[in-house]
This record gives C-alpha cells, structure tokens and sequence, in this order.
C-alpha cells in the first residue's frame, strides 16, 4: 500500500464558563503535525520464500510423506492384487495398516534434532532415538495383529513398513539437507540398519517376489542417493564425489551390516 501523509494543524480552543466566552488561543500555541506517514504493510512474501519455508517445515514433511506412502502403498496394491489369507480381496500386498504403523518409527528418521518443548513452564526433549523406539514397537504390534488377524500375510506387512520406513528416512535426509544441516553427522547408524532389515526381509518373505525385491531395491538406492546428497555419506561412510556413488551403494548393500565394515571407499 501506498503511504498516506497527513498535514494537520490543530488549534486548542479554551471556553471560559463563567464569562461564557470563546478564547482562541495564540498561533503559537497551535500544534502542528506535519508529515506524519503511516507504517507500511509488511513485505509480502514471494513465491520462492514461501517454497523455502515450506521446505523446512516438520509438519509439512511428516504430512508430505504419509500421503505419499499412502498413494504409493494404494497403486502398488491395484497392480499386484495379492489375495489376502482370509480371501476377503485381492490388497494384500503391501499393507497399509502396517505402513501407517511404521509412520512413527518414521517421524524419528526426519527428525533433523531432539525437540525441545515448553509445556507448563517445564522443558521437555524429545529424543530421536526414543521416538524410534516407540515407533518400532508400534510398527510390531501393528505387523502382528494384521497377520493374527488372517488379513495380511507376513511379507505383506514387512513391505508396508519398509515401504513407509524408506520413504521416511529418504524425506529425513532431503529435509535435514534443506535445513542446511551439517553432513558432519556422527551418529550412530542403527536406525538405518533396522530399516534395512526390514525392507530385506520383506524383499525374502514377501509372496510376489517379482515386486518386492525391485521395490526394496530402488528404495535401497534412492535411501542412499538422498544419504548422500544430504550428508555426502553412503551408509554412514563419506563418499567424496558423484563418481564413486554407484560403487559405494553396490559395496555397502552387500557389506554395511558385517562387524568388520569400515569406510569401504578406501582403495
């Protein structure tokens, strides 16, 4: 908006009550507001900003991802058309029970820091590793039911929570990447092992063979890929160029579990 500027000259009268006379006041007793400007409205936010604020919101990312997984986990059933165990329909595989099980385990893979929270003059943190902890439980009990249940067989529900579990953590790096986080990141790499398990697991138990190990597969690489963009690391060991991606992934899918693997890009 256009500032508006004022010019306003303002004479204080005085009335004597009891002679019942007006009395104006001298011109140098008048005051004078010359030039008075408005405040201006605040610059209003661009298309970009808006973009890059977005991109580093928790809520936006935690929202993004579940959809995602959801649409992801829906077009995967219509193409597959898995009979469950109970022959109620053909969406067994993968479930989607259990992927939203999973999407707590999840948060705790896009957690870029502990939260810290204020909550009745008292502080609070959040730890990554124990909202992980929570969340693996939960994503179990999840797993377990559906299967006790005859609605999902066991390879259905471990590909519905590797499916959320890879999409989550590929969303964690993206996101920590956006928030300028630094790739020196030392901590330990436990939870991305779990997700790993499971998502080999799924790719071995799963009935449509055919489907889970490409599906595993491509979410094991772009797990990696995203590792890498954000933090400059393939399974937790720095990889210094685009070059030495390809060969890095390819070693440490088959190595990144055994007790002696160090940094397996050393020659």
């Amino acid at each position: 908006m256009l500032a508006i500027t004022l010019r306003l000259v303002i004479i204080k009268k005085g009335f004597d009550i009891e002679s019942g006379q007006n009395e104006v006041l001298n011109q140098d007793n008048a005051f004078n507001l010359n030039d008075i400007e408005l405040p201006q409205d605040s610059k209003k936010e661009t298309w970009s900003e808006w973009c890059r604020r977005i991109s580093q919101s928790d809520t936006f990312a935690y929202t993004a991802n579940g959809f995602a997984a959801w649409m992801i986990n829906e077009g995967i059933k219509r193409f597959y058309l898995q009979e469950r165990p109970n022959g109620a329909d053909n969406k067994a595989w993968p479930s989607g029970h259990a992927g939203w099980g999973a999407m707590l385990m999840g948060l705790a893979m896009m957690l870029t820091e502990d939260k810290k929270l204020s909550i009745c003059g008292k502080s609070l943190t959040i730890s990554k590793d124990g909202v992980f902890a929570v969340g693996l439980v939960d994503a179990l009990a999840t797993m377990v039911g559906r299967v006790i249940a005859k609605k999902h067989w066991v390879g259905d529900v471990l590909s519905g929570a590797a499916l959320t579990s890879y999409l989550s953590t590929i969303t964690g790096n993206l996101l920590a990447h956006c928030k300028g986080k630094s790739s020196q990141d030392n901590s330990p790499y436990t939870k991305e092992m779990v997700v790993q398990t499971i998502g080999l697991l799924s790719a071995l138990v799963s009935n449509p063979m055919v489907g889970s190990v490409p599906l595993t597969v491509a979410l094991e690489v772009m797990t990696q890929v995203s590792e890498w963009y954000s933090k400059g690391t393939v399974y937790g060991n720095k990889v210094k160029s685009l070059s030495d991606l390809p060969g890095a992934i390819l070693k440490g899918g088959l190595l990144a579990n055994l007790p002696n693997y160090k940094d397996m890009t050393k020659k």
